[in-house]
């Protein structure tokens, strides 16, 4: 499961409960996972400490860079 990915999960979980990181696995389980934008097989692949390496890559992220690379993406998304 890609980073971005274990992420959006992450930041979904949040907004529709919030729990800490071990309990989101149980919050995707809860609610459609489609929702979550998972299939059956990443289910399997999704777990707090895959969640835990993912905060860590955005933690060692360039902030300057990961800020600019979503301002071009959500000015391409609505013009």
């Amino acid at each position: 499961m890609p980073h971005a990915t274990a992420l959006g999960v992450l930041l979904r979980s949040i907004v529709v409960e919030r729990e800490p990181v071990y309990r989101q696995v149980e919050t995707v389980h809860g609610f459609a996972p489609a929702m979550y934008g998972l299939g059956e097989q990443d289910l399997e692949r999704l777990g707090d400490d895959r969640l835990g390496r993912a905060l860590d890559r955005l933690y060692d992220a360039d902030c300057g860079a990961l800020l600019t690379a979503v301002v071009l993406a959500v000015s391409k998304r609505f013009a």
